[in-house]
């Protein structure tokens, strides 16, 4: 009869080699879209151009430029 622990290790080394194989594999095999070069359109190329940095700027500026919570609980104004 063979020694249960031996059959123990045996499994583990497998085990270790088929783990060590199957990442090496993944690591190696190259993504299927990494050559490829995300498509961006015209206009989303140059979103900077659809910000307005005058707004609220002309008749006493009565915009608030930052962010409030519901119901005004807060209004840090700068």
């Amino acid at each position: 009869m063979s020694d249960p622990h031996h059959r123990g290790k045996r499994r583990t080394g497998a085990r270790t080699a088929a783990l060590a194989l199957s990442t090496v594999l993944i690591a190696a095999a190259p993504a299927p879209f990494a050559s490829a070069a995300p498509a961006v359109d015209a206009a989303t190329a140059h979103a900077s151009a659809f910000v307005d940095p005058f707004i609220g700027s002309a008749n006493g500026g009565t915009t608030f430029p930052g962010a409030t919570a519901p119901h005004g609980m807060i209004a840090w104004s700068p």
